[in-house]
């Protein structure tokens, strides 16, 4: 709490006051000796404001706006690889999409938002968010950041239908994937916490995009769950790492399959794996002092 009316007639500072609250309340545990709480990072997802979830309430959506575009941006982009594929996914999924154009160089664009065509405000326009106001890697240029370094996009059909064969491919090489991963992000647990942080933040992109692909409601709780862990502190991209650009690249392969495609033969086996996967993250997020990230990283609905 602040006093903003001050004596002297100056305004006090309040900038990134949130941010410096955390702060005072860590040293007063340090200081105390209280159990140790996360910091404020940026790690977490924007969450819906009181107004938006006592709309969502008064109008029977089982969720904000902001919650299901922030599900849907994520999925896009972990299944893209260009930007234009992004904002074509984004579109083919009912999200209606706004790009910002440079004033300065016309045609260059620039950032990015987002919305639902149900969500309208008083005067009948759409409601937008833009890439930030959902999570601190989804602003544009973050976004860019993933595409840049990204290999070619995966194989697909000549006939344009998935097969049976390809289908099993690309859900073993998510598992080989997954296992690779989990042994990598095991071993920078003991040597270098942060070389694990790339295949860390590339796992949330199999989970959500298997999520999305199987529309499967644990795997869907599962990535929701494991969001906050992916995230490297202040929205910071992690260095690229072959494990990381293994599991996006079986998350490209697994976005282009059908629900009805389903997990194929030792289905249990694959979901195995995505828990090992997140289990290992929750120990690296220990590892690192990320009590707030280890805890999403170990909330997995099917253990």
């Amino acid at each position: 709490m602040a006093t903003l009316a001050r004596q002297d007639g100056t305004k006090p500072s309040v900038w990134n006051d949130f941010y410096r609250l955390r702060e005072a309340c860590q040293a007063a545990e340090r200081r105390l000796g209280l159990q140790a709480t996360a910091p404020a990072d940026r790690t977490a997802a924007r969450r819906p404001t009181r107004t938006e979830a006592e709309e969502a309430a008064r109008r029977g959506w089982q969720e904000p706006p902001r919650v299901t575009l922030r599900r849907e941006v994520c999925a896009a982009a972990a299944g893209a690889n260009t930007e234009r594929e992004f904002f074509a996914r984004l579109r083919d999924s009912g999200v209606l999409v706004r790009q910002r154009v440079s004033t300065r160089n016309p045609g260059e664009v620039t950032g990015y938002a987002v919305g639902l065509a149900r969500h309208r405000n008083q005067d009948g326009g759409v409601v937008w968010f833009g890439g930030g106001k959902l999570a601190a890697d989804l602003t544009l240029p973050k976004l860019r950041q993933r595409w840049s370094r990204r290999s070619a996009p995966p194989p697909r059909s000549q006939a344009g239908r998935i097969t049976a064969a390809e289908r099993n491919a690309a859900y073993e090489h998510a598992a080989r994937s997954a296992r690779a991963a989990t042994e990598h992000i095991r071993y920078c647990s003991f040597t270098d916490p942060m070389r694990g942080a790339d295949a860390a933040w590339a796992a949330a992109d199999v989970l959500r995009v298997a999520a999305r692909t199987l529309r499967n409601p644990e795997l869907r709780r599962a990535a929701e769950a494991y969001d906050r862990a992916a995230r490297a502190p202040h929205g910071r991209i992690p260095g690229c790492t072959r494990p990381g650009e293994e599991l996006r690249l079986a998350a490209r392969r697994l976005a282009v399959m059908s629900p009805e495609h389903g997990l194929g033969g030792r289905a249990e086996q694959r979901v195995v794996s995505l828990a090992m996967l997140t289990a290992a993250v929750a120990d690296l997020r220990t590892a690192q002092h990320h009590a707030a990230q280890a805890a999403a990283a170990d909330e997995w609905p099917m253990r």
